[in-house]
């Protein structure tokens, strides 16, 4: 009797073991192959960050890891403000995002939408997820432009024709 219970223990445990393994191996794939870039945060100190997301910022993936993401912004107001947007929620499980301006290993600025899911508040572990967003940002700012001098040549053509009438 004793020895079927020591039996149904051990097959429990490595089915538990078997779908603990899968499971490493589905996020494992999942990691590798999206094409955003996904980092791994505690603390906001990198711990992890797939390839992808690595090569979007101009680095090489150990060179993320270790690094303060203080690194990847700007300034400390752009950092402090995403901050307040991105861990604002003392809800584990809640996916807030943001579209904030991060910078390359080069220096240069690239807009980003950032997602961050908080798996543990006090230790602000999270899993961060971010996309290149800077054409979209572009080409609505070159839309606008656009907007602005149709709308003052619309005013200038206005005006010139109240003058012709005078």
């Amino acid at each position: 009797c004793s020895s079927d219970l020591m039996t149904h223990d051990i097959t429990e445990i490595k089915s538990l073991q078997t779908s603990l393994a899968r499971s490493l191996r589905e996020f494992e794939g999942l990691f590798d192959t999206c094409p955003s870039g996904i980092c791994i945060v505690r603390n906001r100190v990198i711990e992890r960050c797939n390839a992808h997301g690595a090569r979007m910022l101009g680095y090489d993936v150990n060179e993320l890891i270790g690094l303060q993401t203080r690194m990847l912004f700007p300034d400390e107001k752009a950092w402090l403000d995403a901050a307040k947007i991105l861990y604002a929620s003392d809800q584990v499980g809640v996916v807030p995002s943001a579209e904030v301006q991060l910078k390359r290993k080069d220096g240069s600025l690239v807009w980003m939408l950032v997602s961050s899911k908080v798996i543990d508040v006090p230790s602000k572990h999270a899993i961060s997820c971010w996309m290149d967003i800077d054409i979209q940002h572009k080409l609505a700012n070159e839309l606008r432009n656009a907007r602005a001098a149709a709308d003052a040549a619309n005013r200038a053509k206005s005006a010139d024709r109240k003058s012709t009438r005078l």
